[in-house]
């Protein structure tokens, strides 16, 4: 038997073993993960064998077009755990004016190891400054101009933020915004070149620095509190009887 096949084997017994945990999963989320490390929210649409199709994710309300083949790692974010694999993306195709994009799995599913620190979508406005290189934490600091931005995503460990300025790796701000009516100061370091978005904005990747134990369990609990009100809301019927 040859590698390939073995390899399709442990993918099909892979699917047999989990597919049903993940298709009857009523809260199911799915992530896509590039070669960067960019996270993408989609959701499923079709699962046969090692064929998935699922949408297109959005940024900034536009539809990500992928090159096309491209690799990807698939997450399957169920209540009991979370599964994992690598997929190729092979086509994608506009039905009923949604963009569809179908793929093949590449190697078997496997429970992935939660990460350190929850992640949720969300939208919030924000203001930052920019650090000064010397990066001191004194009472000039309230000096440097304050700028408008958006909060996407966040965890207790970073967020992902869009704004207007293109900042570079390891460059550090200060970032303002409130959060299920607690107000956060905090400070962070972006992780890559920002990515350049159609409506002229970037969007960044950072983690937090300078973030004390307190302000993390707080908003750690924040995070599973708004999770936990986005699971009570989408289990609400759209009409009363």
């Amino acid at each position: 038997m040859t590698k390939d096949n073995n390899l399709q084997q442990e993918i099909a017994k892979s699917i047999q073993q989990y597919q049903h945990l993940i298709l009857n999963d009523i809260n199911l989320g799915v992530r896509l993960v590039d070669d960067e490390g960019k996270l993408y929210t989609s959701e499923l649409s079709k699962w046969e064998e090692n064929e998935i199709i699922f949408g297109a994710p959005l940024e900034q309300r536009d539809w990500v077009v992928f090159p096309l083949p491209i690799h990807l790692e698939i997450r399957f974010i169920t209540k009991q755990t979370v599964l994992a694999a690598h997929i190729k993306v092979v086509s994608r195709e506009l039905v009923n004016e949604k963009l569809l994009y179908k793929a093949q799995l590449i190697s078997p599913l496997a429970k992935k190891q939660q990460r350190a620190h929850f992640r949720i979508d969300a939208l919030l406005d924000m203001k930052y400054r920019v650090l000064p290189e010397d990066q001191k934490m004194d009472e000039s600091l309230k000096t440097l101009p304050l700028e408008d931005g958006k909060v996407v995503n966040m965890s207790a460990g970073g967020m992902c933020i869009v704004c207007a300025q293109q900042f570079n790796k390891e460059q550090c701000i200060q970032i303002h915004f409130n959060f299920l009516k607690r107000d956060f100061c905090l400070y962070g370091k972006i992780l890559a070149l920002g990515e350049k978005n159609t409506s002229n904005t970037y969007t960044h990747r950072m983690t937090f620095i300078y973030m004390d134990s307190e302000q993390e369990n707080l908003l750690s609990k924040l995070i599973f509190e708004k999770q936990r009100l986005l699971i009570q809301s989408a289990r609400q019927p759209l009409y009363k009887k």
